[in-house]
């Protein structure tokens, strides 16, 4: 196709531009034309991976599940990418349109679930559009029940439906789509509680297939993780340009079908050991490889106020952990709110793009362990000290500065550095001078 359609094209535009009536030889004009192709043909090439690395970093995410009003616009239009609960492209669809126009770039993601459902007690008198769904559900008896015929409760104020059904995950995935108009108002989905262990929401057997009977744990587990990449499968099929994010496992069943995950409560507990780098080794090597493109990552730290960490820190460390990879950083109150319009000086920094990979000390990206990591951009570097101990790390002379802000002046006071001395789970971001 490119040798039919493209070349014929830039051969007309030599001699437009000149090629044609130019003193040359045959033979000069032939080699002209030639290697004018070839340059063009190579920036057309090389063009869309030039635009997607430019993207500037950082990109900040906000897991916001407050049903907002017109006051918070100002704040929210901000943030690169937003999970937002799905009444919103319906109660404020103003603030839609609004996004679009100020951040064209940016992502709105509706928060939905694939196999739980509050209790209509707590949203639904106000949001007919859950208050239908729910109705249909206890209608058709779509409930996850243990043996005993008790309703299974993953979170509070949450009930579980029977993802195994094959009429439930219909009913969802078609329902959700018209009553939110995801395919034509949002980006894409985000979908919560997509756990590989269900019997972990209950203390007693759960009855999975429906006969009241104990299927032993890993049968229903089995069922479960089935189900659920038959439902994700589905909501590519009906959604395929959109961004499908998850929340909760990295089962490498499920990746296929996705753009990625979150990282809740970053250093995820449940993820792997619940370690730094149980989290960092599935979002800067495993997944990647395993996603569908473009590829979507948001970690999302909390603050914890039992740590001796102060909130800068926590916020920082969790910031420059996101920034060794491509992905976005959100930080809040952790999952009982996830209703903080939270910002901080460091959000507003330009980095650029990034020029390398993350790498730690030794200069290794292979091995994703405890230490200082560091990755330069094209108008910074950032560095991450993921281990429980001081580390130091001598810089290029001249060549860096902390940035001047106002939240936590002690660290970022705008002086040049050539030497950093970076406490134990906190990271630092410079700027180039």
């Amino acid at each position: 196709d490119v040798n039919k359609t493209w070349i014929p094209a830039y051969a007309r535009m030599t001699d437009d531009l000149g090629f044609g009536i130019w003193n040359f030889s045959p033979d000069i004009k032939k080699s002209m034309k030639n290697l004018f192709t070839i340059i063009t043909l190579s920036i057309l090439l090389v063009l869309p991976h030039s635009v997607f690395a430019s993207t500037s970093y950082p990109q900040i995410a906000n897991y916001y599940l407050n049903f907002f009003t017109a006051r918070d616009y100002a704040k929210l239009v901000k943030y690169d990418l937003l999970i937002l609960q799905p009444e919103m492209a319906i109660s404020q669809s103003r603030f839609f349109s609004n996004y679009k126009k100020t951040n064209p770039d940016g992502k709105l993601l509706a928060y939905l679930y694939p196999a739980s459902f509050y209790r209509p007690t707590l949203f639904y008198d106000n949001f007919s559009a859950r208050t239908r769904l729910f109705e249909q559900i206890n209608y058709l008896d779509l409930w996850l029940r243990d043996t005993d015929g008790e309703i299974i409760s993953p979170w509070p104020q949450m009930n579980s439906v029977n993802i195994t059904r094959p009429d439930w995950r219909h009913l969802n995935l078609t329902y959700l789509i018209d009553a939110y108009r995801l395919k034509t108002t949002w980006d894409g989905v985000f979908w919560d509680l997509v756990d590989s262990d269900a019997t972990k929401y209950s203390t007693r057997p759960i009855d999975i297939t429906e006969k009241a009977v104990c299927a032993p744990q890993n049968d229903v587990n089995a069922l479960w993780q089935t189900a659920m990449a038959d439902f994700l499968a589905a909501s590519r099929q009906k959604l395929p340009t959109k961004i499908l994010l998850i929340n909760g496992d990295s089962l490498p069943a499920w990746q296929s079908q996705i753009n990625g995950r979150m990282f809740e409560h970053f250093p995820t507990p449940w993820e792997g050991n619940g370690s730094w780098q149980a989290s960092m080794k599935q979002y800067l090597s495993i997944l990647p490889n395993l996603n569908q493109r473009p590829a979507a990552y948001v970690l999302n730290a909390r603050y914890d106020k039992s740590l001796a960490a102060s909130e800068y820190q926590q916020m920082r460390f969790g910031l420059t952990s996101a920034l060794l990879g491509d992905g976005y950083f959100s930080f809040d109150d952790g999952a009982e709110s996830h209703s903080q319009l939270w910002w901080y000086d460091e959000y507003d920094l330009d980095l650029g793009k990034p020029l390398t990979k993350a790498t730690n000390s030794t200069g290794s990206s292979a091995l994703v362990a405890p230490g200082l990591w560091l990755r330069e951009f094209s108008k910074g570097l950032v560095l991450v000290n993921s281990s429980d101990q001081i580390q130091s790390i001598s810089l290029t002379a001249g060549k860096y500065r902390r940035f001047k802000g106002s939240q936590d002046s002690l660290i970022n006071n705008g002086k040049a550095v050539d030497l950093v001395e970076l406490g134990a789970r906190d990271g630092l971001i410079l700027l180039k001078k």
